[in-house]
């Protein structure tokens, strides 16, 4: 038991290491898409956006999914199985492995990379992105307890495991370190190896003793998902359309003073899912959860409904970190590397970026302590100086490269100082900080203490992932918009030296400005609407209760009014008050 409970444990920390090092090889795929297969660096750019959108977006996916299990680790441990055989198959992709196999040659050229090569890198890399997103899974089981308030693990669970404080300094070693491996098949085989002996030492517990370990789920996966309740609240509500809602209905647990959320005023419609039928036993109906449904199941549905309007907003900051993996980086690869007589590579600017992120941890904290919206905002006005830094610095590379006669040579160096581009990365790493942290606090913040935080942490990592894949849709824009304005040429040509992307740049910065302006306007009437329903129904909370629990007692009995009573409901109606106060003005 001890010694097959220490090699999941060592094999979960070797899954995060060969997190690591996918993290960074994926980062820098562009450069090996456009140079070893040839393929036009906005092409490039949509595949690595691809992984990291869906790597976002996969984790809630697989957390739903496996709350439909009796064990819910049935799926997480099928997808990290698929990620060692994914990294094989990418492995063998590359083109010196299978050149006598396939009658190809071994160069890093267009002409070297075959229809088998071509397969199995197709293959083999939604394998590994699945494979990678089921690691949150997989930690959240290792580290994480249910039954224990650990915020620490909780954050590691909900967010990026590689960015996590704890992971800095081997993040910044193995990234330095495999920059230094120049050879693709030797930087896709050494993730490989590590995911294969990962996974191997993982799998040393039996599946029926991980099983048994799961007792309680994995802070909320054996429990139902957020979509199964709001599909049940639904559901309820609408087989309920003909009976009538009034202040003399009786609601399922209103009143309780267990319940998370108290029951507001806003979409009314959805409160018919918890109203108790006359003539039935109501110990009866709550065995039917499809057509009866707590207050609380419906205030946390109402919530989602009432946050919907803000996550488009959210969603175009996701499109602006989308840059930083893919045209950043291209721009990067063929600038001057060498700080005086040392040369560095980009991932130095990566590891800069990364070391943002860590700096950014404690200002990000102040933010979700105060005002997590404020730390929204502060993400959509640094997304708007990032844009325009990247077009400013972007137009002094296309000026060095007319000065040069570089045009139509794309392989050659440009005389330009790589770090030029520093600022926008920084700016970048801010942005990607603030948004996803502060995005979390928000919700959590709604929900409080109705939901446990796997669910709402791995929302708001999906959301910046949609807008990561909403960035392979704005380029396919931008292109369709160049052509009809200006000069009607197409932004995006088949190299990045006539490629205008400081025009794609500025326009992105006009969307983010417009978009910050948005956003202030929607979250102050969010917060005024679901301010004045907490109060106002706050305060008549128990007044309805009182109702209800006259009609449940039968008769109207008067009762001698003690001091302890007394002394009792002011008690009780001091803490509603404040809970509704709290709930009005959190941020």
């Amino acid at each position: 038991m001890g010694f097959r409970t220490g090699a999941s444990i060592v094999g979960a920390f070797g899954l995060i290491c060969t997190d690591i090092m996918t993290g960074y090889v994926m980062r820098v795929l562009s450069t090996y898409l456009t140079d070893a297969w040839g393929l036009n660096f906005t092409h490039s750019a949509a595949i690595v956006n691809m992984w990291e959108g869906l790597a976002k977006m996969l984790p809630l996916a697989i957390a739903l999914i496996s709350s439909l299990f009796p064990n819910p680790l049935l799926v997480p441990i099928l997808c990290t199985i698929s990620y060692a055989i994914g990294w094989i198959l990418m492995t063998l992709s590359t083109p010196p492995l299978l050149a006598r196999s396939t009658g190809t040659c071994s160069d890093y050229q267009p002409d070297c990379i075959g229809h088998t090569q071509k397969v199995l890198f197709y293959i083999g890399f939604p394998m590994v992105t699945v494979g990678m997103s089921s690691i949150v899974v997989l930690v959240a089981f290792i580290f994480g307890d249910d039954k224990e308030d650990d915020d620490e693990s909780r954050e590691m669970i909900g967010g990026d495991i590689a960015s996590h404080p704890l992971l800095g300094f081997p993040n910044y070693i193995i990234n330095i370190a495999l920059s230094y491996i120049k050879p693709w098949s030797a930087r896709f085989a050494i993730p490989s190896f590590f995911s294969v002996i990962s996974v191997s030492l993982f799998l040393l517990v039996p599946y029926k003793e991980k099983g048994e370990m799961l007792s309680d789920g994995i802070d909320g996966l054996a429990k139902e998902s957020p979509l199964t309740r709001a599909m049940r609240v639904l559901v309820a509500s609408v087989s309920k359309l003909r009976h009538k809602l009034d202040d003399q209905t009786r609601l399922h647990e209103q009143g309780n003073r267990r319940t998370s959320l108290p029951r507001t005023r806003g979409l009314r419609f959805l409160d018919k899912a918890a109203i108790i039928v006359a003539g039935k036993s109501p110990e009866e109906q709550e065995k039917h959860k499809w057509t009866l449904c707590t207050i609380t199941d419906v205030e946390k549905t109402k919530l989602a409904i009432r946050m919907a309007p803000l996550i488009p907003s959210i969603i175009l900051c996701g499109v602006i970190i989308s840059i930083g993996n893919t045209y950043f980086i291209e721009q990067a690869n063929n600038l001057n590397p060498k700080i005086g007589k040392w040369k560095t590579s980009t991932s130095y600017l990566l590891a800069a970026y990364d070391s943002t992120k860590q700096s950014m941890v404690a200002f990000t904290f102040l933010f979700q302590l105060a005002s997590p919206r404020s730390g929204i905002c502060t993400a959509m006005f640094l997304s708007v100086l990032c844009c325009i830094t990247a077009a400013k610095v972007e137009r002094r590379r296309l000026h060095v490269i007319a000065r040069h006669g570089l045009i139509d040579k794309p392989d050659q160096r440009i005389p330009m100082s790589m770090y030029w581009m520093l600022p926008q990365f920084i700016l970048l790493a801010m942005v990607d900080s603030l948004l996803e942290a502060n995005v979390k606090s928000f919700i959590i913040r709604r929900y409080k203490k109705a939901s446990r935080l796997l669910y709402p942490l791995l929302f708001a990592r999906a959301i910046t992932g949609a807008g990561i894949l909403g960035g392979i849709l704005s380029v396919h824009l931008a292109g369709k918009f160049s052509k009809r304005v200006g000069r009607k040429v197409n932004w995006f040509q088949e190299t990045l030296n006539r490629s205008r992307m400081d025009h794609y740049y500025w326009a992105l910065a006009v969307l983010c400005a417009a978009n910050f302006v948005l956003f202030l306007a929607l979250s102050f009437y969010f917060k005024c609407r679901s301010g004045r329903e907490y109060k106002i129904e706050g305060t008549s909370h128990k007044k309805e209760s009182e109702n209800q629990s006259r009609d449940i007692g039968g008769e109207d009995e008067e009762k001698p009014e003690t001091m302890e009573t007394v002394a009792e409901a002011a008690a009780e109606f001091i803490e509603v008050v404040a809970e509704a106060e709290a709930d009005g003005d959190d941020d």
